[in-house]
């Protein structure tokens, strides 16, 4: 009898209840939600960094005491494949001859853009990635090997310029400042402005850095 009286006595949730329930469900995975996804932008922004200071290291390597045979900027991606220039690890594992960044597939980009110079483009980038890149980029001595001697952004920036202490960066028609001192320009409040405001679902950014060899 006491067995049945218990049984009688128990009630269903009711929908509050139940709303309430999935509400905070619902709370719950949206954290694990966001911080996974913080957590691989994160991964990201790291793994860019390491593969622009390695393509850097590989082109200047290479080109040491040479020159480039170009008379207009040329995309030179696949033949730094084939010289090694760029790392296996970056290589498009299904084309062979392009190169992926960690945001987008076949998106890293060497341009030979003249006898001395070249750039490397990371294309469709995270707004947070954008600024990781130019910051961590420039971290670096004016005037040292594997210290980009421009920075630019297009897409998301719309095409903005700068170098090492230029005045009014940024800009698309640079006034230069060569006191050779750093890369105190490249401020967290300059490459805001630089890099465009986008959530990353293939971004709009595209950072580039170039350098002299």
């Amino acid at each position: 009898m006491t067995h049945s009286r218990l049984s009688h006595n128990r009630r269903a949730f009711t929908l509050t209840e139940l709303a309430l329930v999935m509400a905070v469900i619902g709370m719950i995975m949206g954290a694990v939600w966001w911080a996974a996804s913080n957590a691989k932008e994160t991964q990201r922004e790291n793994d860019a960094v390491s593969e622009l200071q390695n393509v850097t290291q590989g082109m200047m390597n290479l080109m040491a005491g040479q020159s480039f045979s170009v008379a207009t900027p040329a995309n030179i991606t696949a033949p730094m494949i084939v010289a090694q220039a760029i790392p296996s690890s970056y290589v498009n594992v299904q084309t062979g001859v392009t190169a992926d960044n960690p945001w987008s597939p076949q998106n890293l980009y060497v341009y030979a853009t003249g006898a001395k110079t070249f750039q490397i483009w990371f294309y469709n980038v995270s707004y947070q990635g954008c600024l990781t890149l130019l910051l961590q980029g420039t971290a670096c001595q004016a005037g040292q090997e594997g210290c980009p001697t421009a920075i630019y952004t297009a897409g998301g920036g719309g095409g903005n310029m700068c170098q090492p202490n230029q005045s009014n960066c940024p800009n698309s028609s640079p006034t230069y400042n060569a006191t050779n001192i750093g890369w105190q320009v490249a401020t967290p409040t300059i490459v805001n402005t630089m890099c465009g405001a986008n959530n990353y679902h293939g971004g709009t950014n595209s950072v580039i850095f170039q350098y002299t060899l």
